[in-house]
């Protein structure tokens, strides 16, 4: 372990790159470091490498993401990614920096490489993996987040009546809107379960063009769920 600024070891790693470039990275800012390394891993995907970025889609990554995938490189969106590597077919670097001026330059930070073949293969292996791993990929944060954040047809965000959800919504938002398994809910009363099957309302609605039944046990909670359907934004 070195403590230090290990941008340019990184950076030599993508030039060094001649067939893979996986980095699993959760905050890629478009500032002055966050670009230079952006422009390492564009160049490499130019060069024909197999160039593959795992990252948070957080709205301060929105640019970097945009960007990356300008040119041609393969971008995973996982809510919930806070380990940071960069892997070639050559060398494994295990960090503890963001990808941004002040984490990356000014912070004391630690750095791991290793040539080691066997640790190459296995980061390598559980990267894909995780490329493949739905719900890891549509699980949200369980916290207050953006609305925008978690949901990219600006149709159903525009739609809905808050620019945040809590915590539970949060975390199953993208299940309702893009998941193919059947979804099962569980919290206390008022925690925002409604909002949630509102997502999958707006799904079948805006993303397949189909109708929608929402069937429930009481008149008093069709009561309810009407209305809160008729806060809704949508013109329909």
């Amino acid at each position: 372990m070195n403590d230090g600024n290990h941008v340019e070891e990184i950076i030599r790693i993508c030039q060094e790159a001649a067939q893979q470039l996986l980095i699993a990275m959760p905050w890629w800012a478009d500032d002055e470091t966050g670009r230079r390394i952006r422009q390492e891993v564009e160049t490499a995907a130019q060069r024909g490498i197999e160039v593959r970025v795992q990252i948070r889609p957080d709205h301060s990554n929105r640019r970097t993401i945009e960007a990356l995938k300008r040119n041609g490189v393969h971008i995973t969106a996982l809510p919930q990614l806070h380990g940071k590597a960069v892997c070639s077919e050559q060398e494994h670097a295990h960090i503890t920096l963001n990808f941004f001026n002040k984490d990356a330059i000014r912070n004391i930070n630690f750095a791991e490489f290793s040539k080691d073949q066997d640790k190459i293969d296995e980061f390598s292996a559980q990267f894909r993996e995780r490329e493949h791993a739905v719900s890891v990929q549509l699980d949200g944060p369980e916290l207050h987040a953006e609305v925008k954040d978690l949901i990219k047809e600006v149709e159903i965000q525009n739609a809905l009546p808050y620019s945040k959800l809590n915590p539970l919504q949060s975390l199953c938002a993208r299940h309702a809107l893009y998941g193919e398994e059947n979804l099962l809910v569980i919290a206390p009363t008022g925690a925002g379960k409604t909002m949630v099957g509102i997502l999958g309302v707006l799904s079948a609605a805006i993303r397949q063009d189909a109708k929608a039944v929402w069937l429930v046990p009481s008149r008093a909670l069709a009561t309810e769920i009407t209305k809160s359907l008729k806060n809704l934004k949508h013109p329909n």
